[in-house]
């Protein structure tokens, strides 16, 4: 049996519904789906010693500034100002 688990994250409650329901088909105990901003995850408990959990890899689909859009749909562009994305730098 691995002693290794996976936590996929979502702060979207409809995304991260349908990754548990995709989830299920894998039939996996070695996986756990939450829902939280990941800015404060909760810290989760190992042991009795109440020491806190830590990640051996971390992989991130951060928020972007939706720039890609623009390949699909070029009216944006009569909208689109160069400070667009920087809103996401602080999150």
């Amino acid at each position: 049996m691995n002693k290794g688990f996976v936590i996929a994250n979502d702060t979207d409650m409809k995304r991260a519904h349908m990754l548990t329901h995709q989830a299920r088909r894998l039939n996996s105990p070695s996986l756990l789906v939450i829902n939280n901003d990941a800015r404060f995850l909760p810290n989760l408990r190992v042991d009795a010693d109440k020491k806190n959990m830590k990640f051996d890899r971390i992989l991130c689909d951060v928020p972007c500034s939706g720039d890609g859009t623009f390949r699909k749909n070029l009216g944006l562009w009569r909208n689109f100002h160069n400070h667009m994305g920087h809103a996401n730098h602080p999150l």
